[in-house]
């Protein structure tokens, strides 16, 4: 059996990673930022695809 999924509102990914909401919405209309699901006019956020997403913006410096 697989595990359920976790998915996320933009306030909710907003508020966990202090983002806007309206930060999220500007980056899917340009085409940037996390992975999302779009079922209808409801946009939410897989866990795993938030969590791949901020591991993925670590800079490190040298």
């Amino acid at each position: 059996m697989s595990a359920k999924r976790e998915l996320l509102t933009d306030q909710q990914v907003a508020e966990e990673n202090n983002l806007g909401v309206q930060t999220l919405r500007n980056w899917r209309h340009q085409g940037t930022g996390p992975p999302y699901h779009k079922m209808g006019r409801c946009v939410r956020y897989d866990r795993k695809d938030i969590d791949a997403w901020v591991a993925s913006t670590r800079v490190v410096p040298s």
